[in-house]
């Protein structure tokens, strides 16, 4: 066992996160981190302190191999590999303005908030993870207020391979406008399969259907202007694309 994993450990058992640790140390959490990363060692005085906290001797902290706990859970194979940590000094209302949080993969997922947050979970402005909540997200579950994209995506522009919004767009799409290989629509859906009040598709069933293979883009988009006026050009030029696509 090398130091990066021993420190680690130690912390994690004594529950502290990296930024109480380095605050009982008097140093930034970012060099809490870059212990436990590998990449910088403690000055000797601050190794004395890390072992007299946690009650172990100095050798038996800096000596490669030496076993600092009776718990298991850490291998030859995992040396270094402790989780990524960085939150930015600079703040916005007391929130940091970016905060990035990774775990190493082999225990709980990590938990990045700030205005911009990366990590497994995360919640921000801009989040960006596995599972991510904000303003504007980007994850494998990604629930924005604007926009989410992700494999499943909720918010008022969603897009994903399961999209759920007022305006969706996903190989399932479910919303107000909804685009996708299934498309099911309140107002107008597009789709290979359509079903909305204004369903267009190659399988089209609605108040009022066409058939994509039926009708030329001249005739989609007249067939949305006449039904869906309210629908803006953008969209329709949008939406007369995806289907010629």
């Amino acid at each position: 066992m090398y130091f990066c994993d021993k420190v680690h450990q130690l912390r994690i058992e004594a529950g502290l996160s990296q930024e109480a640790f380095a605050n009982e140390l008097g140093v930034p959490y970012e060099t809490v981190a870059r212990w436990e990363q590998g990449a910088e060692m403690p000055d000797m005085q601050t190794l004395l302190a890390i072992a007299d906290r946690f009650g172990i001797s100095l050798d038996a902290l800096v000596r490669d191999g030496e076993e600092v706990s009776q718990h298991a859970g850490f291998s030859a194979q995992m040396r270094c590999r402790a989780p990524y940590e960085y939150k930015s000094r600079a703040t916005c209302f007391g929130v940091p303005l970016v905060h990035v949080h990774l775990s190493n993969g082999t225990g709980r997922a990590a938990v990045a908030k700030g205005i911009f947050a990366i990590g497994d979970i995360t919640l921000g402005v801009v989040a960006l993870g596995g599972i991510s909540a904000g303003l504007i997200s980007f994850g494998g579950i990604s629930l924005g207020l604007l926009l989410a994209l992700g494999g499943i995506a909720a918010g008022l522009t969603a897009m994903g391979g399961v999209a759920l919004g007022v305006y969706a767009l996903g190989g399932l799409a479910l919303g107000y406008c909804a685009l996708g290989g299934f498309a099911c629509a309140v107002e107008l859906a597009v789709g290979g399969a359509a079903s909305g009040r204004v369903a267009i598709g190659q399988v089209a069933n609605g108040t009022h259907a066409l058939l994509i293979h039926e009708a030329t883009e001249a005739q989609m988009r007249a067939f949305m202007r006449a039904y869906c006026p309210d629908a803006g050009q953008w969209l329709i030029q949008l939406l007369t694309a995806a289907c010629r696509g």
